[in-house]
């Protein structure tokens, strides 16, 4: 074979040794992309924990600079999820937060591990958006309680009175409405999406119990210990175990 001299012919060349890996490339970016789209976070989970993502992996690209070709895998699936987040009808406002707050993070990783970590997180943060907002028969009103909650998971005093005053609804009529459209009360959205988010942390590797509360928005490690419990049926060291011996 002649050797490739430009760019161009490298590529192609490059391309010819691996067809049915490109093909499988982009069938199984079609698979994600689909199910991101669902907001369905139980099977994105299950994705993460499986090696598909190495269709991702462009290291290859440039040997000299393996960090900035992952840099450039996370900008990549970073514009791929904003798009599929429009499409479903997500709030153009909060995309562009989370794809501008993506963005800047992407920047400032200096590690493989930070590069990693920010990868899951871009994925799943992607499709808790769809999953909160898309496809629900919701008013502004409950959109904007859902969305601010989303913003303030980390406020450990994040509650319906704070949710009414920021928003400027009266608390009861807020409960009414919030219970009505949704089926849950407040404090229960609350504590499921801080709790959704500890595991997105510790999905990423963080493993300091009280670090992850802080984290979550829970005011102390005895609190999020409970309502961990509660809801998930298992302590968050279990939760933890369970991800260890994937």
């Amino acid at each position: 074979m002649k050797e490739a001299t430009t760019l161009h012919e490298q590529i192609i060349q490059r391309a010819n040794k691996d067809l049915k890996g490109i093909e499988k490339r982009y069938e199984t970016e079609n698979d994600f992309l689909a199910l991101v789209a669902t907001g369905d976070i139980t099977r994105i989970t299950e994705m993460i924990n499986s090696d598909k993502f190495e269709i991702y992996n462009f290291a290859y690209r440039d040997l000299t600079r393996p960090l900035r070709m992952k840099k450039n895998s996370i900008i990549i699936l970073n514009t791929l999820l904003r798009k599929v987040a429009y499409d479903q009808g997500v709030n153009p406002f909060m995309i562009h937060c989370t794809s501008e707050e993506f963005a800047y993070q992407i920047e400032n990783c200096t590690t493989d591990e930070m590069c990693n970590k920010l990868f899951y997180t871009v994925m799943l943060s992607y499709t808790q958006l769809i999953s909160l907002l898309n496809g629900q028969k919701h008013s502004l009103i409950t959109k904007s309680v859902l969305t601010y909650i989303e913003a303030n998971l980390s406020d450990s005093n994040l509650s319906l009175a704070t949710i009414s005053k920021a928003l400027g609804y009266e608390k009861e009529t807020l409960s009414k409405r919030i219970k009505r459209e949704t089926g849950q009360r407040v404090t229960e959205i609350i504590n499921q999406r801080k709790v959704d988010y500890a595991k997105l942390l510790m999905i990423k590797g963080l493993d300091d119990m009280a670090t992850i509360a802080q984290a979550s928005g829970f005011y102390d490690s005895s609190y999020f210990s409970k309502t961990f419990k509660k809801i998930m049926g298992c302590s968050p060291s279990q939760y933890l175990n369970t991800l260890r011996t994937k």
